[in-house]
């Protein structure tokens, strides 16, 4: 027999390798695969048995419960890296990509800044070439903000602004001179988008504001009740 060598799935496609079982007294079915980028990596795999079918049919089954199984699991990006027909190119500093904030604001960013987020990365990834990409938990004023965090960072890591490192923390340090509300809420986009630097950035911000103050000037500062007040 002739060992049959691996044939890589076309550009932008992922592939399913199906085999299918039959019991010696013909009683018994299974069928099994695996989704596959290349030939040493595989993404998801499934197996199960099924219900006696004609020999020639196993393969189609097997192929029709690895795509009900894979859409099952979630594991969606698979079947719309071919349904879409695109190839992305991740992190394009003039590809133009919308997000939708949760108070319904649309915001047309640069792809390389919205996918600073890995929250909005993975949505991203996950969705068809041109797809609106919703930002739960955001508003539009908020998320302007990071974006606006985003696009400075970039453009000085890429050398598009020629910016010097004091010069970006000077930035830095005006970017969160906001108030209290603004800056929390910042916190929690931070924390929902997963952008560390930024993250950082405004819980610093809040620590410079409480070192070296007594617990009342703490209460004070952030209009904190104290419970044991009558």
């Amino acid at each position: 027999m002739t060992q049959k060598h691996w044939q890589p799935p076309a550009p932008g496609c992922i592939k399913i390798n199906v085999d299918g079982l039959i019991s010696v007294n013909w009683l018994h079915a299974a069928v099994g695969g695996v989704f596959r980028r290349s030939e040493g990596e595989w993404l998801v795999g499934f197996g199960m048995r099924i219900g006696m079918i004609e020999i020639f049919q196993v393969e189609v089954q097997a192929v029709l419960e690895g795509l009900k199984l894979a859409w099952a699991r979630r594991c969606r990006q698979l079947l719309k890296i071919r349904v879409c027909g695109e190839k992305k190119t991740m992190g394009s500093t003039s590809k133009k990509i919308k997000l939708r904030t949760s108070d319904g604001e649309i915001l047309e960013v640069e792809e390389a800044v919205a996918l600073r987020s890995p929250t909005i990365k993975n949505l991203y990834e996950n969705s068809c070439p041109g797809n609106v990409i919703p930002v739960p938990g955001v508003t539009g004023n908020i998320l302007s903000k990071v974006l606006d965090y985003g696009k400075k960072h970039v453009d000085a890591a890429t050398g598009k602004e020629n910016i010097s490192a004091d010069e970006l923390k000077a930035w830095d340090d005006d970017f969160v001179k906001v108030d209290q509300k603004t800056l929390f809420d910042l916190i929690l986009a931070a924390r929902s988008l997963n952008i560390e630097s930024l993250l950082d950035l405004t819980c610093q911000t809040v620590a410079n504001m409480i070192k070296g103050k007594t617990v009342e000037e703490i209460r004070t500062t952030f209009n904190i009740k104290n419970d044991l007040d009558p």
